[in-house]
């Protein structure tokens, strides 16, 4: 049974935010390129057939491009509106790594608290509903 409704702040805040900033868009693909993967590998091996992603809409190649993206934006120099896409970004990738158990759950972890330390904290966060529903997914 899938959760859903008004109060989805991952489809409803995130998802808008993912069409108005390459960042965020980047992450949400690669979220779900890993679901799409991860499904189609389920399907495959019914068949016994190996299921490969070659090329760059590849889980891996979208995470990556995602990550570099991350290292581009210079959250020190960022406004509020601007840091928004960042954190959101983090929190989508970490999401991802939890779900799909990959070995890179500390790296984005302590990716969220660098980042929250440099705005001043998690409670910087809040202000806006997008910002306050991020506050509540970073102290989760």
């Amino acid at each position: 049974m899938a959760i859903d409704g008004p109060h989805n702040g991952w489809r409803y805040l995130f998802l808008p935010v993912a069409h108005q900033d390459q960042l965020v868009m980047n992450a949400v693909l690669t979220v779900s390129a890993f679901h799409m993967s991860f499904c189609n590998s389920k399907m495959r091996s019914l068949d016994n057939e190996p299921f490969t992603q070659p090329g760059h809409n590849s889980p891996d190649n979208l995470y990556k491009r995602t990550i570099e993206g991350l290292k581009q934006r210079d959250l020190a120099k960022c406004n509020y509106e601007e840091m928004q896409p960042i954190i959101a970004t983090i929190l989508v990738l970490l999401t991802a790594v939890m779900v799909n158990g990959r070995n890179d759950f500390p790296i984005l972890f302590s990716l969220l608290v660098s980042a929250t330390n440099v705005i001043g904290g998690e409670d910087q966060l809040a202000g806006n509903e997008l910002g306050d529903f991020m506050l509540r997914q970073v102290r989760k």
